[in-house]
């Protein structure tokens, strides 16, 4: 899912090669009510490498 989010940025092939660059996270809010979130730094594509950086939120609980 991720590789597909990352590749149809910018039109990249889907078969581009990805590589994790750095990552880092940290926990937003009070620490037992906070998400989390990350930030990823990636190089995507071979011969001319591009970067990509993503921030990934988690999900909150789905409510009924």
């Amino acid at each position: 899912m991720f590789r597909s989010l990352i590749t149809i940025l910018r039109s990249r092939d889907d078969d581009a090669k990805v590589e994790l660059l750095d990552a880092a996270y940290w926990r937003k809010g009070c620490s037992s009510l906070g998400t989390l979130r990350y930030c990823v730094l990636l190089g995507v594509g071979e011969k001319k490498r591009e970067l990509c950086l993503m921030d990934i939120k988690e999900a909150s609980p789905r409510r009924a």
